[in-house]
């Protein structure tokens, strides 16, 4: 886990530094870390992830379907520009307080462990470019230090006013072409 957090340390500092070159060989290193990809995998099963199967219909369930999705991830590591994911598994679940359905897509477990390795380079560049007062969706911060920190900032007299937006239904209407 350390050489994981010292390679997105190190992708952190070259990004600030525009030293590109530096954050693709970084990147590269990092995803091709074995540390990287374990790490990767144990995250889609400590998040319960292991067990939803997609189109696939593969699980985690055993050491050796562990250490087939390591295998995985190691082939993919070797030449990810070429990776093709497979299709989602589309299943429909209620929408809490209506008797409306929603649809939802569950990609297969190999392709969540591809994501979550992936995550692990671009993580570091989005936290160095994100705006130190944003709090959506954002690593290691949450609502609770939302509000924290607006009542800093209204405690040390910043100016009164406080924006907060919910775009319902944004991705349902915006054009996707």
């Amino acid at each position: 886990m350390n050489n994981v957090k010292e390679l997105q340390h190190k992708i952190a500092v070259a990004y600030q530094s525009k030293n590109m070159n530096l954050v693709k060989q970084l990147q590269q290193e990092l995803i091709n870390s074995e540390s990287a990809i374990r790490q990767a995998v144990c995250r889609i099963v400590r998040s319960n992830g292991a067990y939803t199967p997609g189109i696939d219909k593969f699980i985690i369930n055993s050491p050796a379907k562990f250490n087939e999705a390591v295998n995985y991830l190691r082939s993919v590591a070797i030449k990810p520009m070429t990776y093709k994911s497979q299709p989602v598994r589309r299943v429909e679940i209620p929408k809490p307080g209506t008797d409306k359905m929603r649809p939802i897509g569950i990609p297969t477990i190999f392709d969540r462990c591809v994501q979550q390795l992936f995550l692990f380079t671009l993580a570091p560049i989005a936290e160095v470019g994100a705006d130190s007062d944003s709090y959506g969706f954002r690593i290691n911060r949450g609502t609770q230090d939302a509000v924290y920190a607006a009542q800093q900032k209204l405690h040390n007299n910043y100016p009164r006013m406080i924006y907060d937006a919910d775009i319902s239904k944004f991705f349902d209407s915006v054009s996707h072409e």
